[in-house]
């Protein structure tokens, strides 16, 4: 007898499932896109099903990860899948036989290889995109690569992290409403991803109405109250506090939220040295803009940051290392 919370996800899952087969065939501009969202949604359910069983056989954790990789093919999710579904599936397949391996895979590997195939034939058709993504620096300015992104986002619509990319490329362009819309359906797509959910709060200040925006920020202040909250919902709650704080509406609670998040984002970031850095400089500008000054480029010498004070364009220590993000998030994944 199946235990009754897998049949329930099982159950989850399938409905999902047929739920997005139902809107790919109605059409429609956002059919694939929304189809996307139900197919991501179904491979969290397929995981809930393994996660619930007691001790499940290496056959059933390979059918489980097979599960979820279609269900992420379907959902037209690339980076996901070359990242980590397939993965799964290969060291799944390693605790079964070859043979086991070969007739539970038959179809899937027949799917990831058509991936493949749709995967390098757009990137062959966006070669600025490709380049960006090959070097890890899909953030500069350039509106061939805006195109490019929209290309792929054609071909794939379920790709999470590129519509992440996408959103920030139009806060680059100062469109903040198409940049709003891009956030959210990465967010759709993976709602666990904290990444988004920082830069989702990044945008909530310029967005959101004053009142709407502080009422966002309360509850996301609540989850660091408790603990809750990573590195990349610190850094989006010190930059959106401070932007609603400029604003005039409760600067010094949200400086001081700002100031507090900011040591608590320093203790989440103990396993990555850049990132703490961050943190002393957001700590150190916060505690300035309290006393009624404003903060300089000494502070980014005093966090050991002294070669972007050099080279920088802008005053604001804050701004200088937020300009920089992307080179901390490589030096931190290297380290």
């Amino acid at each position: 007898m199946i235990a009754e919370p897998r049949r329930l996800a099982l159950l989850e899952a399938g409905k999902l499932k047929l739920a997005a087969k139902a809107r790919l065939a109605e059409g429609g501009a956002t059919a694939r896109y929304e189809a996307a969202v139900l197919y991501h949604a179904a491979a969290r359910a397929e995981q809930r099903t393994l996660l619930v069983m007691e001790a499940p056989s290496p056959e059933a954790r390979l059918a489980n990860a097979i599960e979820r990789c279609a269900c992420l093919i379907e959902g037209f999710d690339a980076t996901v899948i070359l990242e980590v579904a397939w993965a799964d599936v290969l060291a799944a397949s390693s605790a079964v036989s070859e043979r086991t391996a070969a007739a539970m895979r038959a179809r899937i590997d027949a799917s990831m290889s058509e991936l493949v195939h749709r995967y390098h034939a757009v990137l062959a058709k966006t070669p600025a995109f490709k380049a960006a993504i090959d070097a890890s620096d899909p953030w500069r300015p350039s509106r061939s690569l805006d195109r490019e992104v929209d290309r792929f986002l054609k071909v794939f619509p379920g790709d999470a992290r590129v519509w992440s990319i996408r959103s920030f490329r139009h806060v680059q362009a100062g469109d903040v409403t198409a940049a709003w819309e891009a956030i959210q359906r990465a967010r759709e797509l993976m709602p666990e991803e904290t990444m988004f959910v920082g830069m989702e709060l990044e945008l909530v200040p310029r967005h959101l109405p004053p009142a709407r925006a502080e009422a966002h920020l309360a509850g996301i202040y609540t989850q660091i109250e408790r603990g809750d909250a990573n590195v990349d919902i610190c850094i989006g709650f010190v930059g959106a506090a401070i932007q609603l704080a400029k604003k005039g509406r409760h600067r010094e609670k949200l400086l001081r939220q700002a100031l507090h998040t900011a040591i608590a984002g320093f203790r989440a970031a103990d396993p990555w040295p850049n990132y703490r850095k961050i943190f002393r400089v957001f700590e150190l500008s916060l505690q300035e803009m309290l006393a009624g000054r404003k903060p300089t480029v000494e502070i980014l010498y005093r966090c050991g940051l002294g070669r972007f004070a050099t080279a920088a364009e802008q005053a604001d220590p804050m701004a200088i290392v937020r300009s920089r993000m992307t080179s901390f998030r490589r030096l931190d994944a290297a380290a």
